[in-house]
């Protein structure tokens, strides 16, 4: 059986991302990447109103989370590379849905990622019942402060980044801007976050995990832009060696779904209700 051309290879990549349709949707990421530029810049020029890191009772802050703490491991993808033909075409197309999906987290990681990494640099200040750091950037007429608060609850601690200030980047003055909301809990085994449009200050993306162990949990990352209409969500499960992605919401036809598994090396993918499988040599066979 002859093998793809280039061409071929090309276009089954194409169709996995236009399906997807992720890539080149706006999704506000203009107002993001800006966010994400400016997180380089705090970093080098980014002061801190905070003085202490005890309240009045020696209590000491708690830890500063991590924004994603668990990830979509498409190890398997990329550590498996057999020969591109009409047999191993599902695998590959398979591949190119699990890498966007995980390339979707990371990218969902940028947005906050940098404000908390800050609040981990310096001390906090207990007051009003929460711990508070503070933060702010200035250059000629264009300002920017932050602010982190963690709130004490019952499972571990609510979380919060406000946003004020003047840039030219955003388009738009900030005024305790909430950009980034969510609870962890106390051991990071569990939570969520909230990233809200500064259009509409509603949440526009949102992202929450569930830890058992190093190789048994989930995540889901879910899109909202209720302005235009579009949604999708993109969840993972992994079970030891088992692994699932699902893709739902209106950027897909039918909904996409993949397993994979670590330790037999077979897989499957599930596209517009047709399931297409392969062994362990990633080429294709009858679906059990």
């Amino acid at each position: 059986m002859s093998g793809f051309t280039l061409i071929e290879w090309i276009q089954l990549i194409k169709k996995s991302k236009s399906r997807l349709n992720l890539m080149n949707k706006p999704v506000k990421f203009k107002f993001y990447s800006t966010f994400s530029f400016l997180i380089v810049l705090f970093l080098f020029t980014s002061c801190s109103d905070s003085s202490t890191g005890l309240d009045d009772n020696n209590i000491e802050p708690p830890e500063i989370p991590e924004l994603i703490p668990v990830d979509i491991n498409t190890d398997y993808f990329s550590d498996n590379t057999p020969a591109f033909n009409e047999l191993t075409a599902s695998f590959y197309e398979a591949s190119g849905y699990a890498q966007i999906a995980s390339f979707t987290l990371m990218g969902a990681s940028l947005l906050g990622t940098g404000f908390l990494e800050l609040a981990r640099s310096d001390d906090a200040e207990f007051k009003n019942g929460m711990w508070e750091w503070a933060y702010s950037f200035q250059q000629g007429s264009e300002s920017l402060s932050i602010r982190v608060t963690a709130k004490p609850v019952s499972s571990g601690y609510e979380w919060n980044v406000f946003l004020s200030g003047n840039f030219s980047g955003l388009g738009q003055s900030l005024d305790e801007f909430l950009f980034l909301s969510g609870t962890v809990n106390s051991d990071g085994t569990g939570g969520g976050w909230n990233f809200f449009d500064p259009e509409s200050q509603s949440p526009v993306l949102f992202y929450k995990w569930d830890i058992t162990s190093a190789t048994v949990y989930s995540v889901e990352y879910t899109f909202n832009d209720t302005e235009e209409g579009d949604d999708f969500t993109i969840s993972y499960d992994r079970d030891g060696h088992e692994n699932f992605i699902f893709f739902t919401g209106n950027q897909f036809d039918a909904g996409v779904e993949l397993y994979w598994n670590t330790n037999t090396l077979n897989g499957y993918i599930v596209q517009d209700g047709e399931k297409r499988c392969w062994n362990s040599n990633f080429e294709e066979t009858a679906c059990s």
